[in-house]
């Protein structure tokens, strides 16, 4: 299921970078093994800390106020591609299929 959700995320990315003037910028590249596990345990960490309230400017923040785990892992701007890309009609397409 991994793989599937690498395969879709990168689709999506694909067409997300039609919309930009330059679409190799770092926050568009396709989504790899390793980053997509990345991707989740910024989010296992932010379950860690309670952030729940919390968007991820704040957790992002580099006031002193954020967290330094969070910036270390991957960036903000690549985080909201993600974000973006990792959509509900996906998740529905994959429950459909299992359920089927």
């Amino acid at each position: 299921m991994e793989n599937e959700i690498i395969l879709r995320t990168n689709e999506k990315i694909l067409v997300f970078q039609d919309k930009f003037s330059n679409p190799n910028r770092a926050e568009l590249r396709e989504l790899t093994k390793e980053e997509f596990r990345a991707f989740l345990s910024i989010l296992y960490y932010s379950a860690v800390f309670k952030s729940n309230d919390e968007d991820f400017q704040e957790m992002f923040a580099t006031d002193g106020t954020g967290r330094d785990i969070f910036r270390s892992i991957m960036s903000l701007k690549r985080v909201y591609v993600l974000l973006a890309c990792l959509s509900k009609t996906q998740q529905r397409h994959f429950g459909k299929k299992k359920d089927a």
